[in-house]
């Protein structure tokens, strides 16, 4: 069963419902990702790239914008946009109250669950994080499989790391036996490389994180054509097509 999934029904038609009240050239100004495979990422060469990329520039498409991206690490995404000196974050980004309180949000497009790497080598049919607890385990740092697994307070040895890539690294170097992250994530980068690990398939969620776009406050015309947008290249399979692309 793939751990994603796009949400429709009441968050869709809470699309259908916000009008844009412009569709005219302007440069938006996007946060993106550093190494957030596959959702945002900038390859070798300095091109934007990924999933939630591609859908940023297909809503850039549909209202004539030209997109200015900036990337920078995960820790970074919040701060930005709250302060304002970002349009949008195109990444993976969920809500919450207390980030509702400095940015606006979307509706949910997209849902997933939390996965687990560990060594190939390690045959444990793991079902839970109580399985995990008194394993060393690393996390990617400021996410909020982070702050699930705090506040679960059930792991006597629990590893933030900068990025997933530098949490699979130290797995594979042994320095941890497990590593917790968004299952997608985990299945993708498994299949560009990383040899010797395993993304655990009879891992049951723990947590289901709905995701969307995050917004900088005091632009409701913004947000608004991007939900409009969103509506559309939902009902017109765009969505699903990018997801395709990207194995997910």
């Amino acid at each position: 069963m793939k751990s994603w999934r796009l949400i429709a029904a009441a968050a869709v038609a809470a699309l259908f419902m916000a009008e844009p009240t412009f569709a005219q050239p302007r440069t938006i100004h996007a946060v993106a990702g550093l190494t957030n495979a596959p959702w945002s990422y900038r390859t070798p060469e300095g091109t934007q790239t990924g999933m939630v990329v591609e859908l940023c520039n297909a809503i850039a498409e549909d209202n004539g914008w030209t997109m200015n991206y900036t990337a920078m690490a995960l820790p970074e995404f919040f701060p930005t946009i709250a302060a304002g000196d970002g349009d949008i974050l195109c990444s993976v980004f969920s809500y919450t109250e207390e980030r509702a309180a400095q940015a606006t949000f979307t509706p949910p497009f997209f849902e997933a669950s939390d996965g687990l790497a560990v060594a190939a080598s390690d045959a444990t049919a793991y079902r839970n994080w109580d399985d995990i607890k008194n394993l060393p385990v690393g996390v990617p740092v400021a996410t909020i499989f982070q702050t699930a697994a705090v506040q679960r307070g059930i792991f006597s040895d629990l590893r933030p790391f900068d990025t997933n890539q530098a949490g699979l690294e130290a797995l594979m170097r042994g320095e941890i036996r497990a590593f917790i992250s968004l299952e997608p994530s985990l299945k993708y980068l498994l299949a560009q490389g990383y040899p010797g690990l395993r993304v655990v398939e009879t891992m049951e969620p723990n947590i289901r994180i709905p995701y969307n776009f995050m917004v900088r406050k005091g632009d409701p015309a913004l947000l608004a054509a991007v939900n409009a947008s969103l509506a559309k290249l939902w009902a017109d399979g765009t969505l699903r097509e990018i997801m395709t692309r990207w194995g997910l």
